[in-house]
This record gives structure tokens, sequence and C-alpha cells, in this order.
């Protein structure tokens, strides 16, 4: 069997932090290398070099990004490829709404009642990073919260619970080899 890359191109450290914890442990499972490019901070020439570099050795890629207050998934991928024309749009995965809604997806709500987080809405696609904010008790940092958040993630839970985690990880578990598109 093939030597199978996964480069997974995430915004920023909330991000990493979470794919690190939760999502790369799963890839894994499929791809003998899974490495995270943090692009945030990138200029938008070396993330097209990036990803030019990566198709011409015929390794995977995803790129991930929130949708943030584009109207549509659609909208915000054809965005992503007004900046980025190199990018194959089935290789682009769109978190509803922010990273922060996966995060608070995976905690069972008695998990949440056990932590005395208060309500949690049923479905987490509506949660920004003011509304994960807010349940920050005074007594912990943001960073803590979050770390904990992820000790107590389930990744069926999550997958219930937010419909753009689930079709991720759909997606990303069939993924096809760039040279078999």
């Amino acid at each position: 069997m093939p030597y199978r890359r996964l480069f997974t191109f995430v915004e920023g450290n909330d991000d990493e932090r979470f794919f690190n914890k939760i999502v790369v442990p799963v890839l894994k499972e499929k791809f003998d290398d899974v490495r995270l490019v943090q692009y945030a901070q990138m200029k938008k020439e070396r993330i097209r070099s990036y990803i030019r570099s990566i198709v011409s050795a015929g390794w995977d890629y995803v790129y991930v990004t929130d949708m943030d207050d584009s109207p549509c998934v659609t909208a915000k991928k054809r965005q992503v490829q007004n900046e980025f024309p190199e990018i194959d749009p089935q290789r682009i995965a769109i978190v509803i709404r922010e990273i922060e809604s996966w995060y608070l997806a995976g905690l069972s709500l008695n998990k949440a009642r056990e932590l005395k987080l208060g309500k949690l809405p049923k479905n987490t696609d509506g949660v920004t990073k003011e509304h994960l904010s807010s349940m920050i008790p005074r007594n912990s940092s943001r960073v803590n919260f979050m770390i904990g958040l992820l000790d107590n993630f389930s990744l069926e839970t999550a997958k219930r619970r937010n419909k753009s985690f689930k079709y991720f990880f759909e997606k990303i578990l069939s993924l096809k080899k760039i040279t078999e598109d």
C-alpha cells in the first residue's frame, strides 16, 4: 500500500489544539503521516506555494476554514477559491460557524451539568467564540477551559450535535488520494 500523507490547513491556535487532540489520532488510522499547517499568519503566496508542492508530490490535503459571517457554505468556498484558485473545492472543509462549535459539540449534556456549565444547545452549529467565552468559569483561563472540553470530548456525541463536524469526518475519511481523482 502506498505511503499516505495528509496536510491539514487550519486557521489558528484553537484549530490546531482541537485537531491535534481530536482529529489527528483518527486520521492516523487512515494516513501514515498527518501534518497540521497553521495558515492564519502565512502570506497568501506561501499558502499557494504550499498547495502546489503538496499536489505535485501527490500527497493529500484539506483546507479547513470557519464559515464566520458567510451566508452559506457555497459562498465561503467561493471566497476561498477566489483567494486560492489552486485549492480543489472538494478539499475545502467548512466549520459551521466557528471551531468553537466543534469544541462544544463533543461535550455530553451530562458532562456539561457535571462541569456546571449551564444549559448547552442540543445543536452547536451556531456556537461562536463569544458564546463559548461566556461559558468559561471565572476561575479558569480560556485555554485551560478549552483543553478541559477536549479532555471530555466524545466523537459520537460531536457527530450528533454538529452537522459540519459529522460532514467533515465523513468527507475526510472518504478522501481519495490526489492521484486517484
